[in-house]
């Protein structure tokens, strides 16, 4: 385990406020993306920095006039959890910029590779879009080969037939357009297998509570013209995937439904949600409405009052392994695949080995107003203190192995076993 304080990265400057998020972390040092808000609460990305440890010194490794006055820039570098660990197993860090094109009705976005070894960046593609028509929303890592490209029409942001989702290949430098309005549509995930062999699919289209609040109540109703239009099924709930040069040849071939395998299904019976993934699976939870199981005579849907299923799919072969039934509104945690089952009252917290039933820790809250928030590396819990008290509020990090308070804190990151905080 190593503790490292973004206050001594950040060399204690609260003002303007610094936002310090770590992406790769080596050995010696850490690559951070640094982003600034001002007195003004105008938001900007600064760039990417790498932090020596043992030296204490901070520096910026991207290139070029961005640099010069960053926060005229959109700059953008992919930092969600996914991202971080596809950037583990890569020796590059990649980010874009937009800059003015020699035609002022058009943008350019430069995408840009970093050599962690040697720091050197390269120019990796440009592509012109219409500022008129669309706005530019990063890109996203699908795998340490191919990213994902979102441009949101300006016409209105619920037509998402009218956006644009590429997938790029780093490697050949070839751009393909995703048509198909139901990839584009869902709020769901959108993935790759780590040998770039399958491509998976959440098919969403609502927030579950909303989904919930309509199927099952008379109080509200959806305004789904848009979906009904493109001949979307408003509920239908689906984990798809496919084979993923299959799906590049259709996606060529500008096929506006691509026929996607479902791995698992609903329809109008209930809710399927990803609930998280690793490198190596992705995990859902199905959840039959309980409307639907009171007045069901199946004995297998009277079981299941109260509780709802949980699936791990294995992204290498594409196929979905039920692993336990858990009580609606369990917290399940399946950091490094070992699973457990977060049971939380007024007085404890215990952690539960899903496949064994033995459980494995447990912890004496020490306030009354603590809150489980996460539990990490199969090892450490994270609670939050005075959750309804945002000037109190503050987080613990306990090794659940020794029973000791690591770190009291404003905020906990963790990386592998590598945890970023800031002091209270």
């Amino acid at each position: 385990m190593r503790k490292i304080d973004l206050s001594v990265v950040k060399e204690f400057q609260e003002v303007p406020t610094i936002d310090l998020k770590p992406i790769k972390v080596l050995k010696d040092r850490v690559y951070f993306v640094k982003a600034i808000q001002n007195s003004k609460n105008e938001y900007w990305v600064d760039g990417i920095y790498c932090y020596y440890i043992e030296e204490n010194k901070n520096v910026r490794i991207d290139e070029g006039t961005h640099t010069l006055h960053p926060y005229k820039f959109d700059i953008f570098v992919p930092s969600d959890d996914e991202d971080v660990q596809i950037y583990e197993d890569m020796n590059y860090i990649f980010f874009s910029i937009v800059t003015d094109s020699s035609d002022e009705n058009l943008a350019q976005i430069i995408l840009y590779a970093i050599d962690i070894n040697t720091h050197e960046q390269i120019r990796i593609f440009a592509i012109k879009y219409s500022q008129r028509e669309f706005y530019y929303m990063g890109f996203r890592m699908l795998s340490e080969r191919y990213i994902a490209i979102d441009l949101v029409n300006s016409i209105n942001d619920t037509l998402k037939e009218y956006d644009k989702l590429f997938i790029f290949d780093i490697y050949t430098k070839q751009m393909i357009e995703i048509q198909d309005v139901s990839i584009k549509y869902s709020l769901g995930i959108f993935q790759l297998s780590q040998n770039n062999k399958y491509i998976y699919c959440e098919e969403i289209y609502m927030d579950e509570e909303d989904e919930v609040s309509i199927l099952t109540t008379n109080m509200y109703e959806v305004d789904d013209d848009d979906l009904v239009e493109n001949r979307l099924d408003i509920f239908n709930n689906a984990v798809k995937c496919m084979d993923f040069e299959k799906f590049k040849e259709e996606c060529i071939n500008s096929n506006n439904h691509i026929d996607m395998k479902d791995i698992d299904s609903i329809k109008e019976d209930g809710i399927i949600r990803v609930i998280g993934s690793t490198k190596e699976y992705i995990y859902y939870k199905k959840t039959k409405h309980q409307k639907f199981l009171e007045h069901s005579k199946e004995f297998n849907d009277r079981i299941m009052l109260g509780k709802e299923e949980i699936y791990a799919i294995n992204k290498n072969n594409m196929t979905s392994e039920k692993i336990t039934n858990l009580d609606i509104g369990s917290t399940f945690s399946f950091e490094n695949n070992i699973l457990y089952k977060i049971v939380e009252d007024d007085k404890n917290v215990k952690i539960i080995d899903i496949l064994t039933g033995i459980q494995e820790y447990a912890y004496e809250k020490l306030e009354k107003t603590e809150e489980f928030l996460n539990f990490i590396q199969n090892r450490y819990l994270i609670m939050e203190v005075n959750p309804n008290m945002p000037s109190k509020k503050y987080l613990k990090l306990i090794d659940m192995q020794t029973g000791k308070i690591e770190i009291q804190a404003k905020k906990i990151i963790s990386v592998k076993d590598n945890f970023f905080y800031e002091s209270r």
